[in-house]
């Protein structure tokens, strides 16, 4: 367990991100740009990454809301991760500013109470 504390905290501060354990969001700094990407990437390599999910704040439209959703039903693998990857760059795109926040996911709440 502490080892895998110490890999998440270096993946969070090489993402210029707080992650925040046991079910509680965890918010970046407000950047405009992406998240690191490597360090989503240092994230899949740990035994409980699928519990965290890099996705845009309030500005995320409802129909993505929806991709999402659809995507936490399948199986999380790589691919999950690239088209969540793509879907946040085209709204970053048609965006100005954006709020970037890394949700845990979990079966036991409702991810999506505060979008």
């Amino acid at each position: 367990k502490e080892f895998t504390d110490a890999l998440l905290s270096l993946a969070a501060a090489y993402a210029n991100i707080c992650v925040v354990r046991y079910g509680l969001v965890v918010y970046a700094t407000g950047s405009q740009e992406l998240i690191h990407w490597p360090a989503m990437e240092w994230l899949t390599q740990l035994p409980n990454w699928h519990h965290y999910i890099l996705m845009c704040g309030q500005s995320l439209p409802l129909h993505n809301i929806s991709f999402i959703r659809g995507l936490l039903k399948q199986n999380r693998d790589a691919s999950y991760l690239r088209h969540l990857r793509s879907d946040m760059e085209d709204n970053r795109r048609n965006t100005q500013r954006m709020q970037h926040a890394c949700l845990p996911f979990c079966k036991r709440h409702r991810v999506f109470r505060n979008l």
